[in-house]
């Protein structure tokens, strides 16, 4: 065994000691003798962990971030890393998290730190927050104690490195696209947190409060997933060798698309796909663009008249009230379907719309059967 990988059996072992230290401190049964000397035993342990994390000289990853871990931090990864390895969930809710590592109420309430979005663990990327849908709904600012952590893939790859073993499954994530579905159903996804964020900012229930859910930390978890999200699907559409076999991509380049009128696009694919429905509220898709009340306001413009999607005729407005784009109802134009599935048809221009008006009002002549 080499020195490094000594190195780290032995904090690692330290750390399992001291959570079987912590569990048996929980044990209300306890003399205070026992208690007393269980507490002792875990200061020094701890101790010795700190000692080892000044003196350790990682290489690769957890070199680049060992300066900023304490040996509380350290514990902490510890723990997340034996849960991803042993149990069926890598999650653990915040308030197990922190009884696992501190012992008072005081410690407790100190070790609060440890789970904030701008803590040492969160800011690095080493420790992430899980938000599903209906959890975002109802997860309040100040709720870290009920919500759920793991451990982000990057550190279990680090320790493999010290361990001098390969990461799990290298890039795989990063890997191209194999074909459109693949890119439509990370869409999907993306599309599904947009929706999750504004049913917080702008539902009924929400969007009269004098204070606006933007600045919520639920929120702000759900933001940060869309921009991950995001990331990730522009990593893997720029290793592909030929963009343009995929017909998704074709359109949006040859139509300009910006990301925000793509999502557009896509919530009304994929409300017709899931529920047989081409039609949605404009306010809808406005909130759906919209990360803030600000947006709101600003983004207005994306569905005027003169825009691009309704200028280039991918966007179909309906029912609208005096002229106000905001009461009215969007659905694709019946070519652009076809188009993103890999048919290639051309929109009708204003002029061809003309004639095959002029057309229709025909049929209404006398004369029409006998001109067939």
């Amino acid at each position: 065994m080499s020195a490094r990988t000594a190195n780290l059996k032995r904090m690692l072992d330290l750390c399992d000691e001291l959570g079987s230290i912590k569990r048996k401190i929980q044990d209300p049964g306890l003399k205070p003798q026992t208690l007393t000397r269980l507490r002792k035993q875990s200061k020094q342990k701890l101790e010795a962990l700190a000692l080892d994390l000044r003196q350790s000289k990682f290489k690769g990853f957890l070199g680049t971030i060992q300066k900023e871990l304490s040996a509380e931090h350290f514990l902490i990864l510890a723990i997340l890393l034996r849960l991803h390895l042993r149990s069926d969930s890598p999650y653990i809710e915040g308030r197990e998290l922190l009884s696992n590592v501190f012992e008072t109420s005081f410690e407790l309430l100190r070790g609060m730190e440890l789970l904030q979005v701008d803590g040492v663990l969160r800011s690095l990327g080493l420790m992430e927050q899980e938000i599903e849908e209906e959890e975002a709904e109802r997860l309040e600012g100040e709720d870290l104690l009920e919500g759920r952590f793991r451990l982000c893939p990057k550190v279990l790859d680090g320790f493999l490195e010290e361990l001098g073993l390969h990461s799990r499954s290298p890039g795989r994530r990063r890997k191209p696209y194999a074909h459109q579905r693949e890119l439509l159903v990370d869409l999907k996804m993306l599309h599904n947190l947009h929706q999750a964020r504004a049913g917080r900012l702008f539902s009924a229930d929400k969007w009269s409060r004098l204070r606006g859910e933007e600045s919520d930390r639920g929120t702000k978890a759900v933001t940060r997933r869309i921009h991950r999200l995001g990331q990730e699907i522009e990593k893997r559409l720029q290793g592909l060798e030929n963009p343009q076999q995929f017909p998704l991509l074709r359109f949006v380049q040859e139509m300009g698309l910006s990301k925000d009128e793509l999502l557009i696009v896509c919530h009304l694919l994929f409300l017709e796909l899931h529920e047989g429905n081409p039609f949605e509220d404009t306010v809808v898709l406005l909130q759906l663009i919209s990360g803030s009340e600000e947006e709101l306001l600003k983004k207005r413009a994306i569905f005027h008249e003169k825009a691009l999607l309704r200028r280039k005729d991918i966007l179909e407005v309906e029912c609208m009230v005096e002229s106000r784009e905001m009461t009215s109802e969007c659905r694709l134009s019946n070519w652009v379907l076809t188009r993103i599935f890999g048919g290639d048809p051309k929109p009708i221009d204003a002029d061809e719309k003309l004639e095959f008006h002029l057309f229709l009002k025909s049929l209404d002549s006398s004369h029409f059967l006998r001109d067939i």
